[in-house]
Order: structure tokens, then C-alpha cells, then sequence
């Protein structure tokens, strides 16, 4: 009988840290998520008063990627999951080398985000607080999910 108290512990404590696993895993992701809004509240506002308010004509030679004509220049974009590799790379020359599908889809939400703004996906959303999506926006549908503007 108290073997088979004791087999009976040890899977209800299994279970309970399987449990515990989950909900720790779900509270990183949403504390990251958070966090990473907020910080990309910071970010814009300190860009807001650093960047000019509109890029001039003779700036439209420089890459077309990092400038759009008359507007803002920049736009923000949150991706939540997903692993990212970074490693240190070269000898004489260093350089920092991230890759991983979120970069890829932080990319692609950024060429479709408006200017001055804070861009994410549905998946991001559910892990947000409720003070952190005040102002939310429905954006453009990207990857067959829906996007939020900030």
C-alpha cells in the first residue's frame, strides 16, 4: 500500500510540474510580450524627437528600404515564439549574426506597417495585458492572421 501511496506522489507531483512547466512557459511569453510593448512605447517616443517629422526629397537616394518619402522613417514590430541563433562571427572583422523565422516575420510585418507605428499579430495580442493594447487598431491581415496597430 504505500508503494503504491508513494507511485501515486510521484505522479500527481509530475503532473503538478507539467502544470507548473506550462503556466511558467505561458507567463515568460506574456511577460516578454509586455515588456516588449512598453519598450517599443519608449522607443517611439524618443524617436519622435530625434527623427525629423518628414524625410526631404533629397534624401529619397538613400536605400529604399530605410526611408519613405514625406513620411515617418520608421515603424515598429513585435513577434512573439520562435527561436532566434545569434553568434559572434568573424576574425578580423566581427559581426553579430541573429537569424530565426521570427526575424523573417518581423520583416515582413514591418514592410506592411504605417509609419510611426507599433506593429503585431493576433498570437502577440493574446498575451498583452489590457493597459497595454489601450489604442489598439486592426491592421492589415499578414500570414492569414490578423495585425494590430499601436
Amino acid at each position: 500500500d504505500n508503494n503504491a501511496d508513494n507511485a501515486n506522489n510521484v505522479n500527481n507531483n509530475n503532473a503538478n510540474n507539467d502544470n507548473n512547466n506550462e503556466n511558467n512557459i505561458t507567463g515568460d511569453d506574456a511577460l516578454h510580450a509586455n515588456a516588449s510593448i512598453e519598450f517599443a512605447h519608449d522607443v517611439r517616443q524618443i524617436l519622435d524627437k530625434i527623427l525629423p517629422a518628414q524625410i526631404h526629397e533629397e534624401q529619397k537616394n538613400d536605400s529604399a528600404s530605410s526611408f519613405r518619402i514625406g513620411k515617418s522613417k520608421f515603424a515598429i514590430a513585435i513577434v512573439t515564439g520562435g527561436p532566434v541563433v545569434c553568434c559572434l562571427t568573424g576574425d578580423k572583422h566581427k559581426s553579430l549574426e541573429v537569424i530565426g523565422d521570427v526575424l523573417d516575420d518581423a520583416f515582413e510585418l514591418l514592410t506592411h506597417a504605417p509609419p510611426k507605428k507599433i506593429i503585431f499579430r493576433e498570437s502577440t495580442k493574446k498575451l498583452l495585458k489590457e493597459e497595454n493594447l489601450e489604442g489598439v487598431e486592426i491592421g492589415p491581415e499578414i500570414f492569414n492572421e490578423k495585425t494590430y496597430l499601436l
